[in-house]
């Protein structure tokens, strides 16, 4: 700091020696700030070369200790970008990493003031579509500049609104060798690679219009300059301000009732409220069909607990918009219902007749209303999807998690399954905001038409500061969250601490919002507990639990299954998580035991597991329960050595889902499915 308040002092003394004219003054005043932009780069380019050194030693250094000392429960999980662009390499661009945004961050911007090649004057950014709506194809077109500049200098940045005018507040940017990179992977035969770039499904983004702008780094004595070369006309998208997306279904406490979230832009300041049109008929008559109004969230930057997740700049925090749910009740047991949602007019919410074609509705969805508690479809038994880990790592690009949704959604069209239940681990935004509509962009192919009931894991929740009473919606009052001195719970959410997913989604209110709940369904009475959160004697949570398990009457509900997203027991030579996981045995096994819960199923892990039937205290057939982990929805695999334990009974670190199927009173049938194959991989019975 010594080094660089020196130079500074004597750069600016040598400036006021040479300019000592009145008429010079302006000069001088634009010299010192340009200056002063330098110097700040500068020392931000001099703490990053500190920190990346720091970072390969201690890298290094880590690898000389014990795999008991390293940290063991992060995986090298990719955030993309939100056009998905991808490196030299072939690998995505981390959003929370990425050095296009960094820099622009600190560069000045100009309008074009160099002179530019006589073939690249007047240029233009093409589009091959300038009307289009959410995940259509676009394609971006511009001229070779690598005759005059480098790809690394040529920057393309995609602003929505088109209107903005603060050019660091871009949505997305890369350089041309980026997204030559990228358009290498696509493999597109149709354009040309080097001067187009594909995006093949367009991303959500709750605007009206977008606009591409194409930039020449330049460096310069002091600091960097952006230099604009050609931009494009506005991309129009359609309805993309009210259009609803989002959308996901998901249980009430009542059996007859279904829950309906979904999401829209601002409204322009309107004045519209959130409502659902059902009826078990398609073509919505009036005399059958029934509608409900909802209520409408939101959260800002300011929700949320710690950087990268607060940070307003591109790749980390943007709004959502506006979130909304609708709830519709009165349904007929096990009966199919059709549905749309929108955004009407307040003053027009109670009159049906007005819900005309006027407004932006949703297509047409729909849905098998629950089987009352207690009951059995004895021609199609009761089966849902379990599974947790999941993320999404590129728009429109094939990856793991992508196919286990192909596969969810087929087991939702051709087997009828019922519901997904998914235990944490949900996008791995970590806060990237944009993340979460990928994600849920992923999960709209089934979610619209079953129940996706969710819990929250350490990529939701964990946080190290900036939370307590008034900002974690959880109600823990630390700041820290739930931090025991033999846990690893760190700063997994980044930030994040739990706002956005309890923002999103709800689900029945009779415990602690998304963090625990529980709800029956036909035959099985579903608790959803958060290993987040404190589970000893006398916390809030176990009380609740206690409660809970208490009041469920097994002659009339057989089955009670836990989830939650770390489990108790697992064989993975992980020390730090197996910590945890003897903790929460020695907190409230017991009070599973007690109750006879059949099944307690978690994720966490990125691998396939099953335990022995009956584990209690380590030991099978001792009165206790089975425990599965199913982390194998999508996220990074597992490669750890394992140990050997009497009560594991199976392990694969395969990706794939869970398939419950409720038979009857007294059987219960789990699968595992894998991915590569779409066959069932384990199977295991459990009989009263």
């Amino acid at each position: 700091m010594e080094e660089l308040t020196t130079e500074r002092t004597e750069l600016v003394g040598w400036m006021k020696r040479q300019l000592s004219a009145d008429s010079e003054a302006e000069e001088l005043r634009e010299q010192q700030e340009k200056e002063i932009q330098y110097l700040k780069a500068k020392k931000y380019m001099t703490y990053l070369a500190l920190i990346l050194g720091f970072t390969v030693f201690f890298s290094v250094v880590g690898s000389l200790f014990s795999h008991d000392e390293a940290e063991e429960h992060h995986h090298n999980h990719s955030i993309p970008t939100l056009l998905s662009a991808r490196d030299v390499s072939g690998k995505y661009i981390n959003s929370l990493q990425n050095n296009v945004y960094e820099e622009m961050k600190y560069a000045n911007f100009e309008d074009l003031k160099h002179d530019l090649p006589q073939e690249l004057k007047g240029q233009k950014l093409k589009l091959n579509k300038y009307v289009i709506s959410f995940h259509d194809e676009l394609i971006v077109s511009f001229k070779d500049h690598s005759k005059y500049y480098s790809d690394d200098d040529i920057i393309l940045a995609m602003y929505c609104p088109s209107t903005e005018t603060n050019p660091k507040m871009f949505r997305d940017a890369a350089s041309i060798s980026q997204v030559k990179a990228t358009m290498s992977y696509l493999n597109r035969t149709d354009v040309s690679a080097k001067t187009s770039w594909v995006i093949p499904k367009f991303p959500i983004v709750k605007e009206h219009s977008c606009e591409f702008r194409l930039w020449h780094r330049n460096e310069t004595e002091y600091g960097l300059d952006y230099d604009l070369h050609a931009k494009s006309d506005p991309v129009e998208l359609i309805d993309g301000v009210l259009t609803p997306t989002t959308i996901h279904l998901s249980h009430t406490r009542l059996a007859d009732e279904m829950r309906v979230s979904f999401s829209t832009g601002d409204a322009d300041g309107l004045d519209m409220v959130p409502v659902v049109q059902y009826s078990k008929t398609q073509d919505f008559d009036e005399d059958v069909s029934h509608h409900n109004i909802g209520v409408t969230t939101t959260y800002t930057a300011d929700d949320l607990c710690g950087a990268p997740a607060n940070l307003e700049e591109p790749g980390k925090f943007s709004s959502p918009k506006l979130l909304h749910t609708v709830r519709m009740y009165h349904l007929e047991p096990n009966t199919r219902y059709y549905y749309k949602v929108g955004l009407v007019d307040k003053d027009e919410r109670y009159d049906v007749t007005d819900f005309s074609e006027d407004y932006i509705w949703s297509k047409v969805y729909s849905f098998v209303s629950p089987l009352l508690p207690g009951s059995n479809d004895n021609d199609k038994p009761l089966s849902y999807i379990v599974y947790a880990d999941q993320g999404v790592k590129g728009y429109g690009q094939v990856d793991d998690g992508q196919r286990i949704a192909k596969m969810t959604e087929k087991e939702v069209v051709e087997n009828e399954v019922r519901a997904v239940h998914h235990f944490g681990d949900l996008s791995y935004s970590m806060g990237a905001a944009h993340v979460w509509d990928a994600w849920f962009d992923l999960v709209s192919t089934f979610s619209t038409s079953v129940p996706l009931m969710i819990g929250i894991g350490n990529h939701e929740y964990d946080h190290r500061e900036g939370g307590g009473r008034y900002k974690d919606p959880s109600g823990v009052e630390s700041e820290g969250g739930y931090s025991p001195e033999w846990g690893n719970f760190e700063d997994d959410s980044a930030g994040e601490c739990g706002v956005p997913v309890s923002k999103r989604f709800t689900m029945p209110r009779n415990g602690n919002g998304v963090f625990w709940y529980s709800y029956d369904v036909g035959l099985v009475h579903t608790i959803v507990l958060s290993g987040e959160h404190d589970l000893s004697p006398g916390s809030r949570q176990y009380k609740w639990l206690e409660t809970d398990l208490a009041s469920v009457d097994r002659s009339f509900i057989p089955w009670v299954i836990i989830e939650t997203h770390r489990p108790m027991y697992m064989i993975e030579d992980k020390p730090k998580d197996a910590i945890v996981g003897q903790h929460m045995r020695e907190e409230f096994e017991e009070l599973l035991q007690k109750y006879k819960v059949d099944l307690f199923l978690s994720g966490h892990y990125h691998a396939y597991f099953r335990s022995c039937k009956g584990l209690y205290k380590e030991k099978c057939n001792n009165g206790g329960l089975t425990h599965i982990t199913v982390g194998t929805a999508g996220a990074e695999l597992d490669d750890f050595p394992l140990l050997r334990r009497p009560w594991a009974d199976y392990y694969v670190a395969e990706w794939g889902y869970g398939k419950i199927t409720i038979a009857n009173a007294t059987a219960l049938k789990f699968e595992f499915v894998a991915d590569s194959t779409g066959k069932v991989k384990d199977s295991t019975w459990l009989r009263k």
